[in-house]
């Protein structure tokens, strides 16, 4: 058991006590000192981030909407031209036009998904670090481990298709260090303590 020495007369208090037993006085509890401002910059950039990624998912659902409506209208556009007119030439243009925006559409469909599962995720994550739970904590680590994997492939893929300008070079630079930053504070031992199961 813990105790408490009263500043004013030296009693030995039981802990919890918030008064001296002895001379009645107010006794200063020991502070806590916990992660600070700290933990907070890193919930706000949590729940900054995964907005942006439901973001992202519902801009991609909404072309993922427009795609898949411009493939329906192509294909038939496509019977109703090889019914009024035989030129197979025209037809399988615009099939094959149907065919690569349905395509499309799926792979946007399927990015749409990612990305809102993502930002479901990384504002589940905010809420635990919030609340300060472990789950919390491990699920925010994770969330930042995959968006530095996919700021890195998304990278890889750009240098690939036609070389990285600039500006994607340094926010992939910035997305990764911010990332490596967050977790690194999340393993820090005087944050993790501060976490409860």
């Amino acid at each position: 058991m813990i105790r408490l020495s009263c500043p004013h007369c030296g009693w030995q208090n039981q802990e919890g006590s918030r008064f001296c037993g002895q001379c009645g006085r107010r006794l200063q509890l020991p502070e806590v000192k916990g992660p600070g401002a700290g933990l907070t910059v890193v919930t706000v950039l949590t729940v900054i981030n995964s907005l942006a990624w439901l973001f992202g998912g519902v801009i991609l659902g909404l072309v993922t909407l427009l795609l898949g409506s411009a493939g329906v209208v192509l294909s038939q556009l496509t019977s109703l031209l090889s019914l009024l007119s035989p030129q197979a030439l025209r037809s399988a243009q615009l099939e094959s036009m149907a065919t690569q925006l349905e395509t499309v559409a799926i792979g946007s469909q399927l990015f749409g998904y990612a990305f809102t599962a993502v930002g479901v995720i990384g504002l589940a994550a905010a809420i635990g670090l919030w609340q300060r739970r472990e789950w919390g904590r491990i699920l925010c680590i994770g969330i930042y481990a995959l968006w530095i994997a996919f700021s890195t492939a998304t990278a890889l893929f750009g240098f690939f298709l036609g070389g990285i300008m600039r500006l994607a070079l340094f926010d992939w630079a910035i997305s990764v260090l911010m990332s490596a930053l967050v977790i690194g504070y999340l393993f820090l031992p005087g944050v993790r303590a501060s976490f409860t199961e």
